[in-house]
């Protein structure tokens, strides 16, 4: 017997194939964590990395600030330090020319003692290196500076005389005599007064 099939025959639709997604593993699941947690770690890295940044440049600029304003204190405090440089250079010098300071005194003091009456003295110059004293002065009368040579010769400070000039001329309707001197110091009998004083 012969079978007819009279059913319409059913077309075959040829099934896609299904894509699967391989199973995820926890291997996966961790990378990825990871992986954010890196990025998350990054990010919040750089931000507190830029704030810091930021804080620095603030405080360096609050640094310089300061800095500009220290700038004038040690200006001045270096000027005052050399100004102190120069006032100890100052002091030391006058330090040493206290000894002669001293003998000055001496010279000058003998010298007003043995000045006579009615004559002055116009320059007075002391030569501390060559012991010597000139004198150029104005008196009155010959007497007066015949007196004042004798004076000086027998004061013990002085060894020397020598007149090195003598005039006469009027000054307002007076005769006066200008007289210029030069006179030897003893250098050791003011020493030893200096010395005695000291």
């Amino acid at each position: 017997m012969i079978k007819i099939n009279l059913i319409p025959p059913v077309e075959r639709v040829k099934e896609r194939p299904k894509i699967a997604l391989p199973p995820i593993a926890i291997y996966d699941v961790v990378g990825v964590l990871v992986l954010v947690a890196v990025l998350l770690w990054i990010f919040f890295s750089c931000t507190i990395t830029k704030s810091n940044i930021a804080g620095t440049k603030s405080r360096i600029n609050t640094v310089k600030k300061e800095l500009s304003a220290l700038q004038e204190v040690v200006n001045r405090v270096n000027h005052l330090k050399k100004r102190k440089s120069e006032l100890q250079g100052l002091v030391s010098q006058i330090e040493g020319l206290k000894p002669y300071t001293v003998q000055e005194v001496i010279v000058l003091d003998e010298i007003s003692k043995i000045l006579p009456d009615y004559m002055w003295i116009n320059k007075f110059n002391h030569n501390s290196s060559a012991n010597t004293i000139s004198i150029e002065g104005t008196t009155f009368s010959a007497l007066s500076l015949a007196d004042f040579i004798t004076n000086i010769k027998k004061s013990n400070l002085f060894e020397n005389v020598t007149l090195k000039s003598f005039s006469k001329r009027e000054q307002e309707k007076v005769e006066v005599i200008t007289f210029q001197m030069e006179i030897n110091v003893a250098f050791d009998q003011v020493l030893k007064i200096a010395k005695k004083e000291g």
